[in-house]
């Protein structure tokens, strides 16, 4: 009985480890393994008319066998990508927003606050050995060396600027 006990807490710390987020930088380094895979990335949300990506801080260079990459995330939330990829665009909606309500209490100003998310839904990467002229990155401009087609927004920090 006790080592039945003993292996499911195992089992259970097994999943709670898995279900812990990556950082965009662990998820970069990582793009190989986890292609295809449903993942949970954390990271500093930004973005532009064109979309939005997480930002990886003190990555390094992230390279391709083709090129050097910025440490982002591109962030695909197009309804033809994410039924592609089996994600239901109501259930992203809804987190997105539950998160915009949280962070508006918490007077969220994109001008001058970092905005800290976790995303979860599944990863894109190009392999590197399959594909070496890597044909262009993924989002806006082709810039991002990876994508993730977003399943569910949460965990929202707002970090104020200093002096607010």
């Amino acid at each position: 009985m006790r080592s039945a006990c003993a292996l499911l807490g195992l089992a259970v710390a097994m999943v709670q480890a898995t279900n812990k987020p990556l950082s965009v930088c662990e998820a970069l380094r990582q793009r190989d393994a986890l292609d295809n895979k449903i993942v949970s990335i954390r990271g500093v949300q930004n973005g532009a008319d064109e979309g939005a990506w997480l930002l990886g801080s003190d990555c390094g260079v992230i390279r391709t066998d083709a090129r050097e990459w910025k440490s982002i995330i591109w962030l695909e939330t197009s309804r033809p990508s994410m039924r592609a990829a089996g994600v239901w665009p109501n259930d992203f909606w809804d987190s997105v927003r539950r998160i915009n309500s949280e962070i508006a209490k918490r007077h969220f100003d994109p001008s001058r606050d970092r905005l800290w998310l976790t995303y979860v839904g599944v990863f894109k990467a190009y392999d590197d050995e399959l594909n070496r002229s890597l044909r262009g990155g993924f989002g806006h401009m082709n810039v991002a060396p990876a994508e993730l087609i977003v399943r569910e927004v949460r965990d929202a920090v707002v970090e104020k600027a200093a002096g607010r």
